[in-house]
């Protein structure tokens, strides 16, 4: 995915993340030695919520992020870790990073993974990954076989972070995941293990990913064993699918965000005071108890609060409401392409009711919506945002030079507190940016900030799938493996 519209896809919503942290693959920590079940397995993954437009859309999106991998993964805390980088390397300075890749690294079609032909990649990739801290590079180049240096005109933390992209070759078949596509059927499609996995080859041979126009559609396959894993479960199913003693559901933490995007060049919009009080309207416990069942987490900033430098003394949006508009109300038109997201945009619309607004909202195809964002045709969005797990995500929508600004908002708070995290040469100083940038953002806020969400998984109790704690059971779906199998994970 490329240019603008791959752009858009990070900021876009649950049922539409095309985003880097949702790609599937091992864990780095796991021996690199695969396990393999005694017979072809297959794993039949029914997919209840369909992402964009079409059937077609969500199965490819599902396939993606099976078929491509990063360079590094994180750490809850939002710390990068090595995945197909063997590890890195800052001089004092800072103004030069060696990576190392991991010794031995193929595409899937057995083409060398050379750091020659990644900084290839590189270089078309991390000015879309960066936004404007693409300026703090000066070049790049490959060190022999498996080391690249990237040159730079000052310190950056967030060129560790954007290697986070996902790696995909020059060729369609050189791809990095667990899986690759091997074929398609109407609406179906079919992957098989990788053999050049750099993690090992996975010990499920064939997954076969079906498109449902429901997710209770594709429940209902499941409970008669003709689906062994539902890929997302929306959260207000969850309280009739746990009782299955055959299935076993999976909830994580997301470090995505539900929010109200505001579109700050619209005269009504431009006040910070009235976004301040916008956002007092919001009784975020009680959003997350009503519109997602209690699965989620207030938001009461944009910065992940389990990042390491998190601060929490720090001020947050406090739900303090306050009559905004009386006689006729302030009417705001918000658009959004999740149907996932009406609820918890109807809850915040009758919290805004309260107050004198008219939050008015509309569904509409993504790519109408993407449309809209491109011209400024709108009052606001309500998305389910990639917030975390660091701050370069929120650096690529809340910087004034960020092509992802959709809502066109400037701060120089803002600006210099994200730019103090990115140049940061201590922990101090990223601490110190980190909370400037909360302070900031609450001062004057781009959005209506409500929650971070959970996500859900339902896995056939057939299939024995490994479980790390507070970390999406996809994450080692390379060691899943029919229950029948007796053989055990590597440690």
């Amino acid at each position: 995915m490329n240019g603008a519209c791959g752009r858009f896809t990070q900021l876009a919503v649950s049922v539409i993340a095309l985003t880097v942290p949702l790609v599937i693959a091992c864990d780095s920590r796991h021996s690199t030695k695969g396990t393999t079940a005694a017979a072809p397995s297959t794993l039949r993954v029914g997919l209840g919520q369909t992402i964009g437009e079409s059937s077609r859309a969500g199965v490819q999106q599902v396939a993606t992020n099976l078929t491509r991998d990063t360079l590094i993964a994180f750490a809850r805390d939002g710390r990068p870790q090595p995945k197909m980088l063997a590890g890195w390397q800052s001089s004092a300075d800072g103004l030069q990073l060696n990576v190392k890749l991991r010794p031995n690294l193929k595409f899937r079609n057995g083409d060398a993974m050379s750091a020659a032909v990644v900084v290839r990649i590189l270089k078309g990739q991390l000015r879309e990954w960066l936004g404007p801290a693409i300026d703090d590079i000066e070049s790049i180049e490959a060190l022999g076989d498996d080391a690249i240096a990237f040159h730079l005109k000052r310190r950056s933390t967030f060129i560790i972070d954007a290697l986070g992209l996902t790696i995909q070759g020059f060729a369609p078949d050189a791809t990095t995941g667990p899986y690759y596509a091997s074929s398609a059927g109407e609406g179906e499609l079919e992957l098989r293990a990788n053999d050049n996995y750099f993690a090992g080859r996975p010990a499920i041979d064939r997954i076969v990913i079906h498109p449902y126009n429901s997710l209770r559609a594709a429940w209902a396959d499941m409970l008669r064993g003709e689906v062994d894993m539902l890929y997302e479960v929306g959260v207000e199913a969850l309280d009739f699918i746990k009782p299955s003693n055959a299935i076993q559901v999976y909830t994580h933490q997301r470090n995505y965000a539900d929010l109200i995007l505001f579109n700050v060049t619209k005269p009504h919009l431009r006040d910070k005071r009235l976004r301040q009080r916008l956002n007092a309207a919001m009784d975020r416990t009680e959003i997350v108890n009503q519109a997602l069942s209690g699965h989620g987490m207030p938001a009461g900033t944009p910065v992940w609060p389990y990042h390491w430098a998190f601060d929490s003394s720090a001020p947050a949006f406090e739900y303090k409401p306050s009559v905004i508009a009386s006689g006729k109300p302030l009417v705001i038109q918000c658009i959004f392409a999740d149907a996932s997201l009406e609820r918890i945009g109807l809850t915040a619309q009758r919290a805004l009711v309260e107050v004198g607004v008219d939050l008015q909202l509309e569904m509409l195809p993504i790519d109408k919506v993407y449309d809209r964002l491109q011209t400024g045709d709108f009052d606001a969005l309500l998305a389910d945002v990639l917030s975390g797990p660091n701050l370069l995500r929120p650096y690529l929508f809340w910087h004034s030079g960020s092509p992802m600004n959709y809502g066109r908002f400037s701060s120089a708070a803002v600006d210099t507190a994200l730019d103090h995290v990115r140049h940061a040469a201590t922990d101090d100083e990223y601490r110190a940016g980190v909370a400037a940038f909360q302070r900031a953002i609450v001062d004057d806020p781009p959005a209506i900030f409500i929650a971070w969400t959970e996500r859900a998984r339902a896995v056939s109790a057939r299939f024995h799938a490994p479980v790390e704690p507070r970390r999406d059971v996809l994450s080692t779906l390379r060691l899943w493996r029919p229950a029948a199998d007796k053989e055990t994970s590597p440690d």
